[in-house]
């Protein structure tokens, strides 16, 4: 993947990518899991964020991600 992500400094968090289990990966709602996942992340650090269907993810400021 040539592309590299930019963004202002301090306005992203985190960027992972990981394989899922089997089962997970298989799941119709695994992209709903993952977001869930993610956002209680981003809470958890202190973040104020909120999932939109179907998996992206939005501060008050607008989107500041998806799944």
């Amino acid at each position: 993947m040539s592309r590299q992500p930019r963004s202002p400094l301090g306005e992203r968090i985190a960027r992972r990518l990981a394989p899922a289990p089997e089962p997970l990966a298989l799941s119709p709602r695994a992209g709903l899991f993952a977001g869930l996942a993610v956002a209680e992340a981003l809470e958890a650090l202190g973040a104020r964020v909120e999932i939109r269907w179907p998996n992206d993810l939005y501060q008050p400021q607008g989107k500041v991600g998806g799944i």
